[in-house]
């Protein structure tokens, strides 16, 4: 019997890096790679699935075996827990595709009656999967520059667009490939609450590759004028779903902020859509005579641009400014508890750090997780730990020249001796001196154009019928 052509690894340890240890002789100008940081980095990134399918694409039921043993749900990860860390991005957003009991998670499991059925059924599935993972776009809209400044790499595979996360996500896969395959028969708010779902872990990718498909329905329906006297409350059950996935949520600051925005863009359509006004000169309101329908559809377009545009740059300079400050501050902090001196004492028994280190609030179960600013945080706080530890095996290779691959680092995830590099702590932290600024950038740049994207989403939804896409 063949089996598939692909390791274990493949799925398990995220980037390949150079790894080496250090002579007791070398301590003296040592880092230790703490459990913690290496845990971050060998769970951080998965492997591209793009080359996985075509290698295996003559195995549909094999494939088909892979997608569900990965799509099953199962206890979630261990961290964060006793002596540990948060958890990474992809570790979490698999664990809750993953457990959502989502319609592409019963359309991948589904039983089929015989061999040839099974066959069947395994390769309409393959090639819905291979099929959505072409339709990926690797080009988007976000501000002119920036992912020129940014393109993806061995270290950020995912690219600022988050692109390279979704083809690294079996989940995330499942549920694109069963979008492609049934959104000829949805309805344009079907197609809207399934995306505002996918969108929970992949919002750029959603908007920027599928913007079209939403305004297509608004744009052919000439006697159709969206309500744009949405009230606060039916936003903010918008805002819910398409930033936390679920319209019921209690809502928090990022639904308030969100909902602001959103009021904002209602009023200029509506403004600037009316074909007449009249002005009351006594008390100098105006009131509407009549609304032209192209000028609405025109306006959505517009707005559409302008808010995205908008809030990203705002939530940018924000994020920036308060991730250099929040990890300026804490700098010795972060560097003792994921790059720890040799020299320094072990923590006592039950002495756990809180993470994220950053942020004054902290992750103590998968529940926190549902914190939309916390997450931020976690998402940040992972970055900038690989982005250290990569940049210290570099260091560390060339004042050494050795380099040893990745398993070097897997084979001492359970030594009993610490795993020590040949970089000093002055070095060390020049390194995170010099990481700081340009982690805190590349992060900001994509949680805001992630906050504009799904932001936007919340705007085109107001456009249809709302209580259907709530469901």
């Amino acid at each position: 019997m063949r089996t598939l052509e692909c390791k274990p690894a493949w799925f398990e340890i995220g980037m390949v890096g150079m790894l080496a240890g250090a002579t007791e002789g070398e301590r003296g100008s040592a880092t230790v790679l703490g459990q913690w940081s290496r845990d971050i980095w060998m769970s951080g990134v998965g492997e591209d699935l793009k080359a996985f399918l075509e290698k295996n694409e003559n195995k549909p039921r094999k494939l088909l075996e892979w997608f569900q043993t990965h799509c099953t749900p199962r206890d979630a990860p261990e961290n964060p827990r006793a002596g540990g860390p948060f958890l990474t991005r992809r570790q979490l957003e698999e664990y809750e595709q993953r457990q959502a009991d989502l319609p592409a998670m019963q359309w991948l499991h589904r039983d089929a009656p015989a061999d040839d059925c099974q066959k069947r059924q395994a390769q309409v599935i393959v090639r819905a999967l291979k099929f959505s993972l072409n339709s990926i776009d690797e080009k988007t809209s976000l501000r002119e520059g920036a992912f020129e400044d940014c393109p993806p790499s061995d270290l950020y595979p995912e690219g600022l667009c988050g692109f390279g996360r979704l083809d690294r996500s079996p989940s995330g896969l499942v549920n694109w490939a069963y979008f492609w395959k049934n959104r000829e028969d949805m309805s344009p708010e079907q197609e809207l609450r399934t995306l505002a779902v996918i969108a929970r872990w992949h919002p750029a990718s959603v908007l920027e590759g599928h913007i079209g498909i939403w305004k297509t329905p608004l744009y052919k329906q000439n006697d159709y004028i969206p309500d744009l006297s949405v009230h606060e409350g039916r936003l903010r059950q918008l805002a819910a779903l398409w930033f936390c996935g679920d319209p019921n949520v209690k809502p928090g600051p990022i639904t308030e902020s969100v909902v602001a925005d959103l009021e904002r863009s209602l009023r200029e359509i509506e403004y600037y859509s009316l074909s007449e006004v009249d002005r009351n000169e006594e008390d100098d309101t105006y009131f509407l005579r009549y609304v032209d329908v192209e000028k609405v559809k025109k306006e959505y377009l517009a707005r559409l641009d302008a808010q995205k545009k908008r809030v990203s740059l705002r939530e940018e300079t924000m994020l920036e400014r308060r991730y250099c400050e929040a990890y300026t501050g804490c700098r010795d902090k972060f560097l003792s508890t994921y790059f720890p001196d040799p020299s320094q004492p072990k923590p006592s028994a039950g002495e756990v750090p809180e993470f994220p280190l950053g942020s004054q609030v902290k992750i103590t179960n998968i529940a926190d997780y549902q914190n939309y600013e916390l997450r931020r945080w976690a998402w940040m706080e992972e970055l900038l730990v690989r982005t250290v530890l990569d940049q210290v095996l570099s260091k560390h290779t060339t004042n050494t020249g050795e380099a040893l691959d990745a398993a070097a680092l897997v084979a001492a995830k359970n030594a009993p001796e610490p795993f020590i590099v040949s970089v000093s702590r002055a070095d060390l932290r020049d390194i995170y001196d010099q990481a700081l600024p340009q982690v805190a950038k590349r992060v900001a740049v994509e949680q805001a154009h992630e906050y504009a994207c799904r932001t936007a989403g919340v705007l085109i939804t107001t456009a249809y019928n709302q209580s259907t896409v709530l469901g």
